[in-house]
C-alpha cells in the first residue's frame, strides 16, 4: 500500500481517537443499548414527578412536568402536565399533554402526584394563569384530574382560594371511597402559609373543606388515611419543634374522619454547632398502624437524608440520619420511597457532590455533580443493605420508585443533557440497585 496514502490518513485516525475518548461514559453512567434504560421528552425540560403501574395491562405510567410540548418560534418556557404510558419494555403505548388555558400557552400547569385507586387516576397539582404580555401571573390554583386507564379524562376542576394562592400537594383516596386532596393556602413572601384539605366524592362533589390555621409557615408534603379511618398529614414548618431549634422542622397532624385536628406535633434535629438545621421531609407513606417519613436535614450547605418513624397518636419516635458511604460535603437527598414486597425499603433520590476512587481523583474526576441514588434498607430504615448510584457529570435525580410484583424495580428519575435540557429517565434495577436488561 502506498505509505503516502497511510500517512494521509492518520489525521482522520487521530481525530477518531479523540472522539471516541470524549465519548467514553462514566462507568456509572446507565449504557441504554446493554440495559433496561429509556430516556423520554423533547428539547425542552421533562421534570419526573410520579411513577405508577397499571397491573391489569402491564403497563407503566409516568408524570412529568414538562416543557418539551411549546412547538412555537419563541418558547414560553411555561409548563405542561405530561403523562406517557409504555409497555413493559419502555416502548410509549400513549401520552398526553394537558394545559389548563384555553390558548394551550400562556398558563404555568404543575403536577405535584398521581395516584392510581382501581381503575382511575388521580392527578394533583397547581396551574397559574399569565394575564397579559408582560408576563404578570394571577394567584395559584390548585387541581386535580380524573382519567381512566386510557387516558380519557373523566373529571377535572380546579379548587381556587380569592385573593391567595392556593397549591395542591398531594391526594389520598379514603375507605369510604371519595379523595382527599391536601394543599396548601398563601404567599411565601408573607410566612404564613396554612394547610387546606378538601374531601371531594369520585364524581367531583366537595364533602368538606377545611383550614389548619395553625401558627407558623406550613407547606404540605404528603396525606395518607391510616388504619383507624383517621387522615394524617406531613408537612414542613418553621414552628418550634419538640428538639429543633429555628430552622424548618417536620410537621405532623392527625385528622379525624371529618377533616378536624386531633393531634399534631413537630419535630426536628439539633446540633451544637448551628441553630438553623432544615428538616424537610419529601415522603410519607403508611407503615402498620403508623406512618414513616422520609427527608433531609441540611445544616452547612450538606444534607443528611433521614427515616422518621411515626405513630398513629403522633408519638414522634425519632429522626434516623443515614450515612452514605462515599458521599462527602455535598451528601445526599431522599425524594421517594416505598415498602418492599418483603418489607424492606426502597429509596431513590440525589446522590450529591461525591468522592470516587482514587484513580478517579488522580485523574481529576473525583467530584461528581449529581447522580440517581438507590437505597435497601432493613424494615426499620436502620440498616444499609444495598446502595448504588449511577449517572454522569451533570445533574440527574431519582424521582419515583416502584416495585413490579415479579420483584424487580422501577425508578422514574430526571436526567440532564447539558444545559436546560433534562429528560425522563425510566430505570429497571435488582435488589442491589443495579441496572436490569
Amino acid at each position: 500500500m502506498n505509505l503516502r496514502f497511510i500517512f494521509s490518513l492518520l489525521p482522520i485516525f487521530l481525530l477518531l481517537c479523540c472522539l471516541s475518548s470524549c465519548l467514553i461514559e462514566d462507568a456509572n453512567s446507565p449504557k441504554p443499548e446493554d440495559l433496561f434504560v429509556r430516556y423520554y421528552g423533547g428539547f425542552g425540560s421533562e421534570t419526573t414527578v410520579d411513577l405508577d403501574y397499571i397491573q391489569s395491562a402491564d403497563q407503566y405510567l409516568i408524570l412529568s412536568n414538562s416543557t418539551s410540548n411549546d412547538d412555537s418560534e419563541e418558547p414560553t418556557g411555561l409548563n405542561d402536565i405530561h403523562l406517557i404510558k409504555t409497555s413493559d419494555n419502555g416502548d410509549i403505548v400513549d401520552e398526553m399533554y394537558l394545559d389548563f388555558s384555553d390558548d394551550g400557552n400562556t398558563s404555568d400547569d404543575l403536577a405535584a402526584c398521581m395516584r392510581i385507586f382501581n381503575d382511575t387516576i388521580l392527578v394533583v397539582g397547581t396551574t397559574q394563569l399569565r394575564e397579559n404580555e408582560l408576563g404578570a401571573f394571577a394567584n395559584k390554583v390548585a387541581y386535580y384530574i380524573m382519567l381512566d386507564l386510557d387516558l380519557n379524562i373523566l373529571a377535572s376542576d380546579t379548587i381556587a382560594t380569592p385573593g391567595s394562592d392556593l397549591v395542591g400537594n398531594d391526594v389520598t383516596k379514603t375507605s369510604d371511597g371519595d379523595f382527599v386532596v391536601l394543599m396548601t393556602e398563601g404567599d411565601a413572601l408573607r410566612a404564613q402559609r396554612d394547610l387546606v384539605f378538601e374531601k371531594i366524592s369520585p364524581d367531583g362533589e366537595m364533602r368538606w373543606r377545611r383550614r389548619s390555621t395553625l401558627p407558623g409557615d406550613d407547606v404540605g408534603v404528603s396525606i395518607i388515611e391510616l388504619n383507624n379511618s383517621n387522615l394524617a398529614i406531613c408537612a414542613a414548618t418553621d414552628r418550634i419543634s419538640v428538639r429543633g431549634f429555628g430552622g424548618a422542622n417536620v410537621l405532623y397532624l392527625v385528622l379525624n374522619p371529618l377533616g378536624f385536628i386531633s393531634n399534631s406535633v413537630s419535630y426536628g434535629t439539633s446540633s451544637t454547632t448551628t441553630n438553623n438545621i432544615e428538616d424537610i421531609p419529601t415522603k410519607m407513606v403508611k407503615d402498620g398502624n403508623g406512618a414513616m417519613i422520609v427527608g433531609s436535614s441540611s445544616a452547612n450547605d450538606s444534607e443528611q437524608p433521614f427515616f422518621l418513624p411515626v405513630t398513629s397518636t403522633a408519638a414522634v419516635d425519632s429522626i434516623r440520619t443515614v450515612i452514605i458511604e462515599g458521599q462527602v460535603e455535598g451528601g445526599s437527598r431522599f425524594n421517594d420511597f416505598t415498602r418492599a414486597l418483603d418489607g424492606e425499603f426502597l429509596v431513590t433520590g440525589e446522590f450529591l457532590d461525591y468522592a470516587n476512587t482514587d484513580e478517579e481523583t488522580l485523574l481529576g474526576q473525583a467530584q461528581k455533580r449529581q447522580e440517581t441514588l438507590f437505597l435497601r434498607t432493613d424494615q426499620f430504615g436502620t440498616t444499609n443493605l444495598s446502595v448504588n448510584h449511577f449517572g454522569d457529570n451533570f445533574e440527574d435525580a431519582g424521582n419515583a420508585i416502584y416495585q413490579l410484583p415479579d420483584g424487580k424495580i422501577l425508578i422514574g428519575a430526571t436526567i440532564s443533557f447539558g444545559g436546560a435540557n433534562t429528560k425522563i429517565g425510566l430505570f429497571k434495577v435488582n435488589g442491589n440497585g443495579e441496572l436490569l436488561k
